[in-house]
């Protein structure tokens, strides 16, 4: 009998010490996170809204090789903020992307680490880059065009072609401007390192479409021929 109580005695203790430590690991798991706070503003300051942001964790795993998975998507509110309440302690990315339309996107991404209990706020500017193209638009006996309507197009549209109509092309166009007498439209605010089409264009009935891709480069001018 004393030996059957004293196991009992013993194995109490035991259930106790593990109840413990594994207390004290919930306690450890909750202190490693922290808040995190993501802003996207615009190039003036102004909170951008509804701007899609994600956060992604950068995970080594048994191999030594890095994963990235996404663990929290969502869209910033009227104040350009989106906040994740708890954010596991770790190496994270944040990329957010705007779209006012199907093509129209403009992107930003920051890397950084969330440390244990300290709060964090990462800062998005999707509108940072972004450069002018010009475009010069000739007729088909190469005379310059004046006045004519110009809109830069994602480079999915040289597959797409007119497909879907000229009016969807122009309400999905990543911004619009007009040729000066020199025929030269300079085309404000295009996502930089992008390959995209052009439409020149009249009305929607009377247009020509640009379908050969080109880099958004302010070095130089693009030449559209219309034909």
């Amino acid at each position: 009998m004393v030996v059957v109580m004293k196991n009992i005695f013993f194995f109490v203790i035991l259930i106790g010490i593990l109840i413990s430590c594994d207390n004290d690991n919930s306690t450890n798991e909750i202190s490693q996170k922290a808040k995190l706070t993501i802003k996207v503003f615009d190039n003036d300051g102004n909170p951008i809204h509804k701007a899609y942001v994600r956060l992604n964790h950068q995970v080594v795993d048994y191999d030594n090789k890095v994963n990235n998975p996404t663990v929290f998507e969502d869209s910033t509110d009227d104040f350009g903020t989106s906040v994740v309440e708890q954010v596991l302690e770790g190496d994270y990315s944040v990329s957010c992307t705007t779209k006012s339309k199907i093509y129209n996107y403009y992107y930003d991404k920051v890397y950084f680490q969330v440390i244990d209990g300290q709060n964090k706020t990462v800062t998005l500017s999707p509108y940072s880059y972004v450069v002018n193209v010009s475009i010069l638009v000739l007729d088909k006996d190469d005379n310059n065009v004046r006045g004519i309507n110009v809109a830069v197009l994602s480079a999915s549209f040289q597959s797409l072609g007119t497909t879907y109509g000229i009016k969807y092309m122009i309400d999905n166009a990543y911004c619009i401007g007009k040729t000066d007498n020199n025929g030269v439209a300079i085309i404000d605010g295009v996502p930089d390192d992008i390959s995209y089409t052009v439409l020149v264009y009249w009305d929607t009935t009377n247009y020509y479409f640009d379908g050969n891709g080109g880099e958004a480069n302010p070095r130089y001018t693009r030449r559209v021929k219309m034909k």
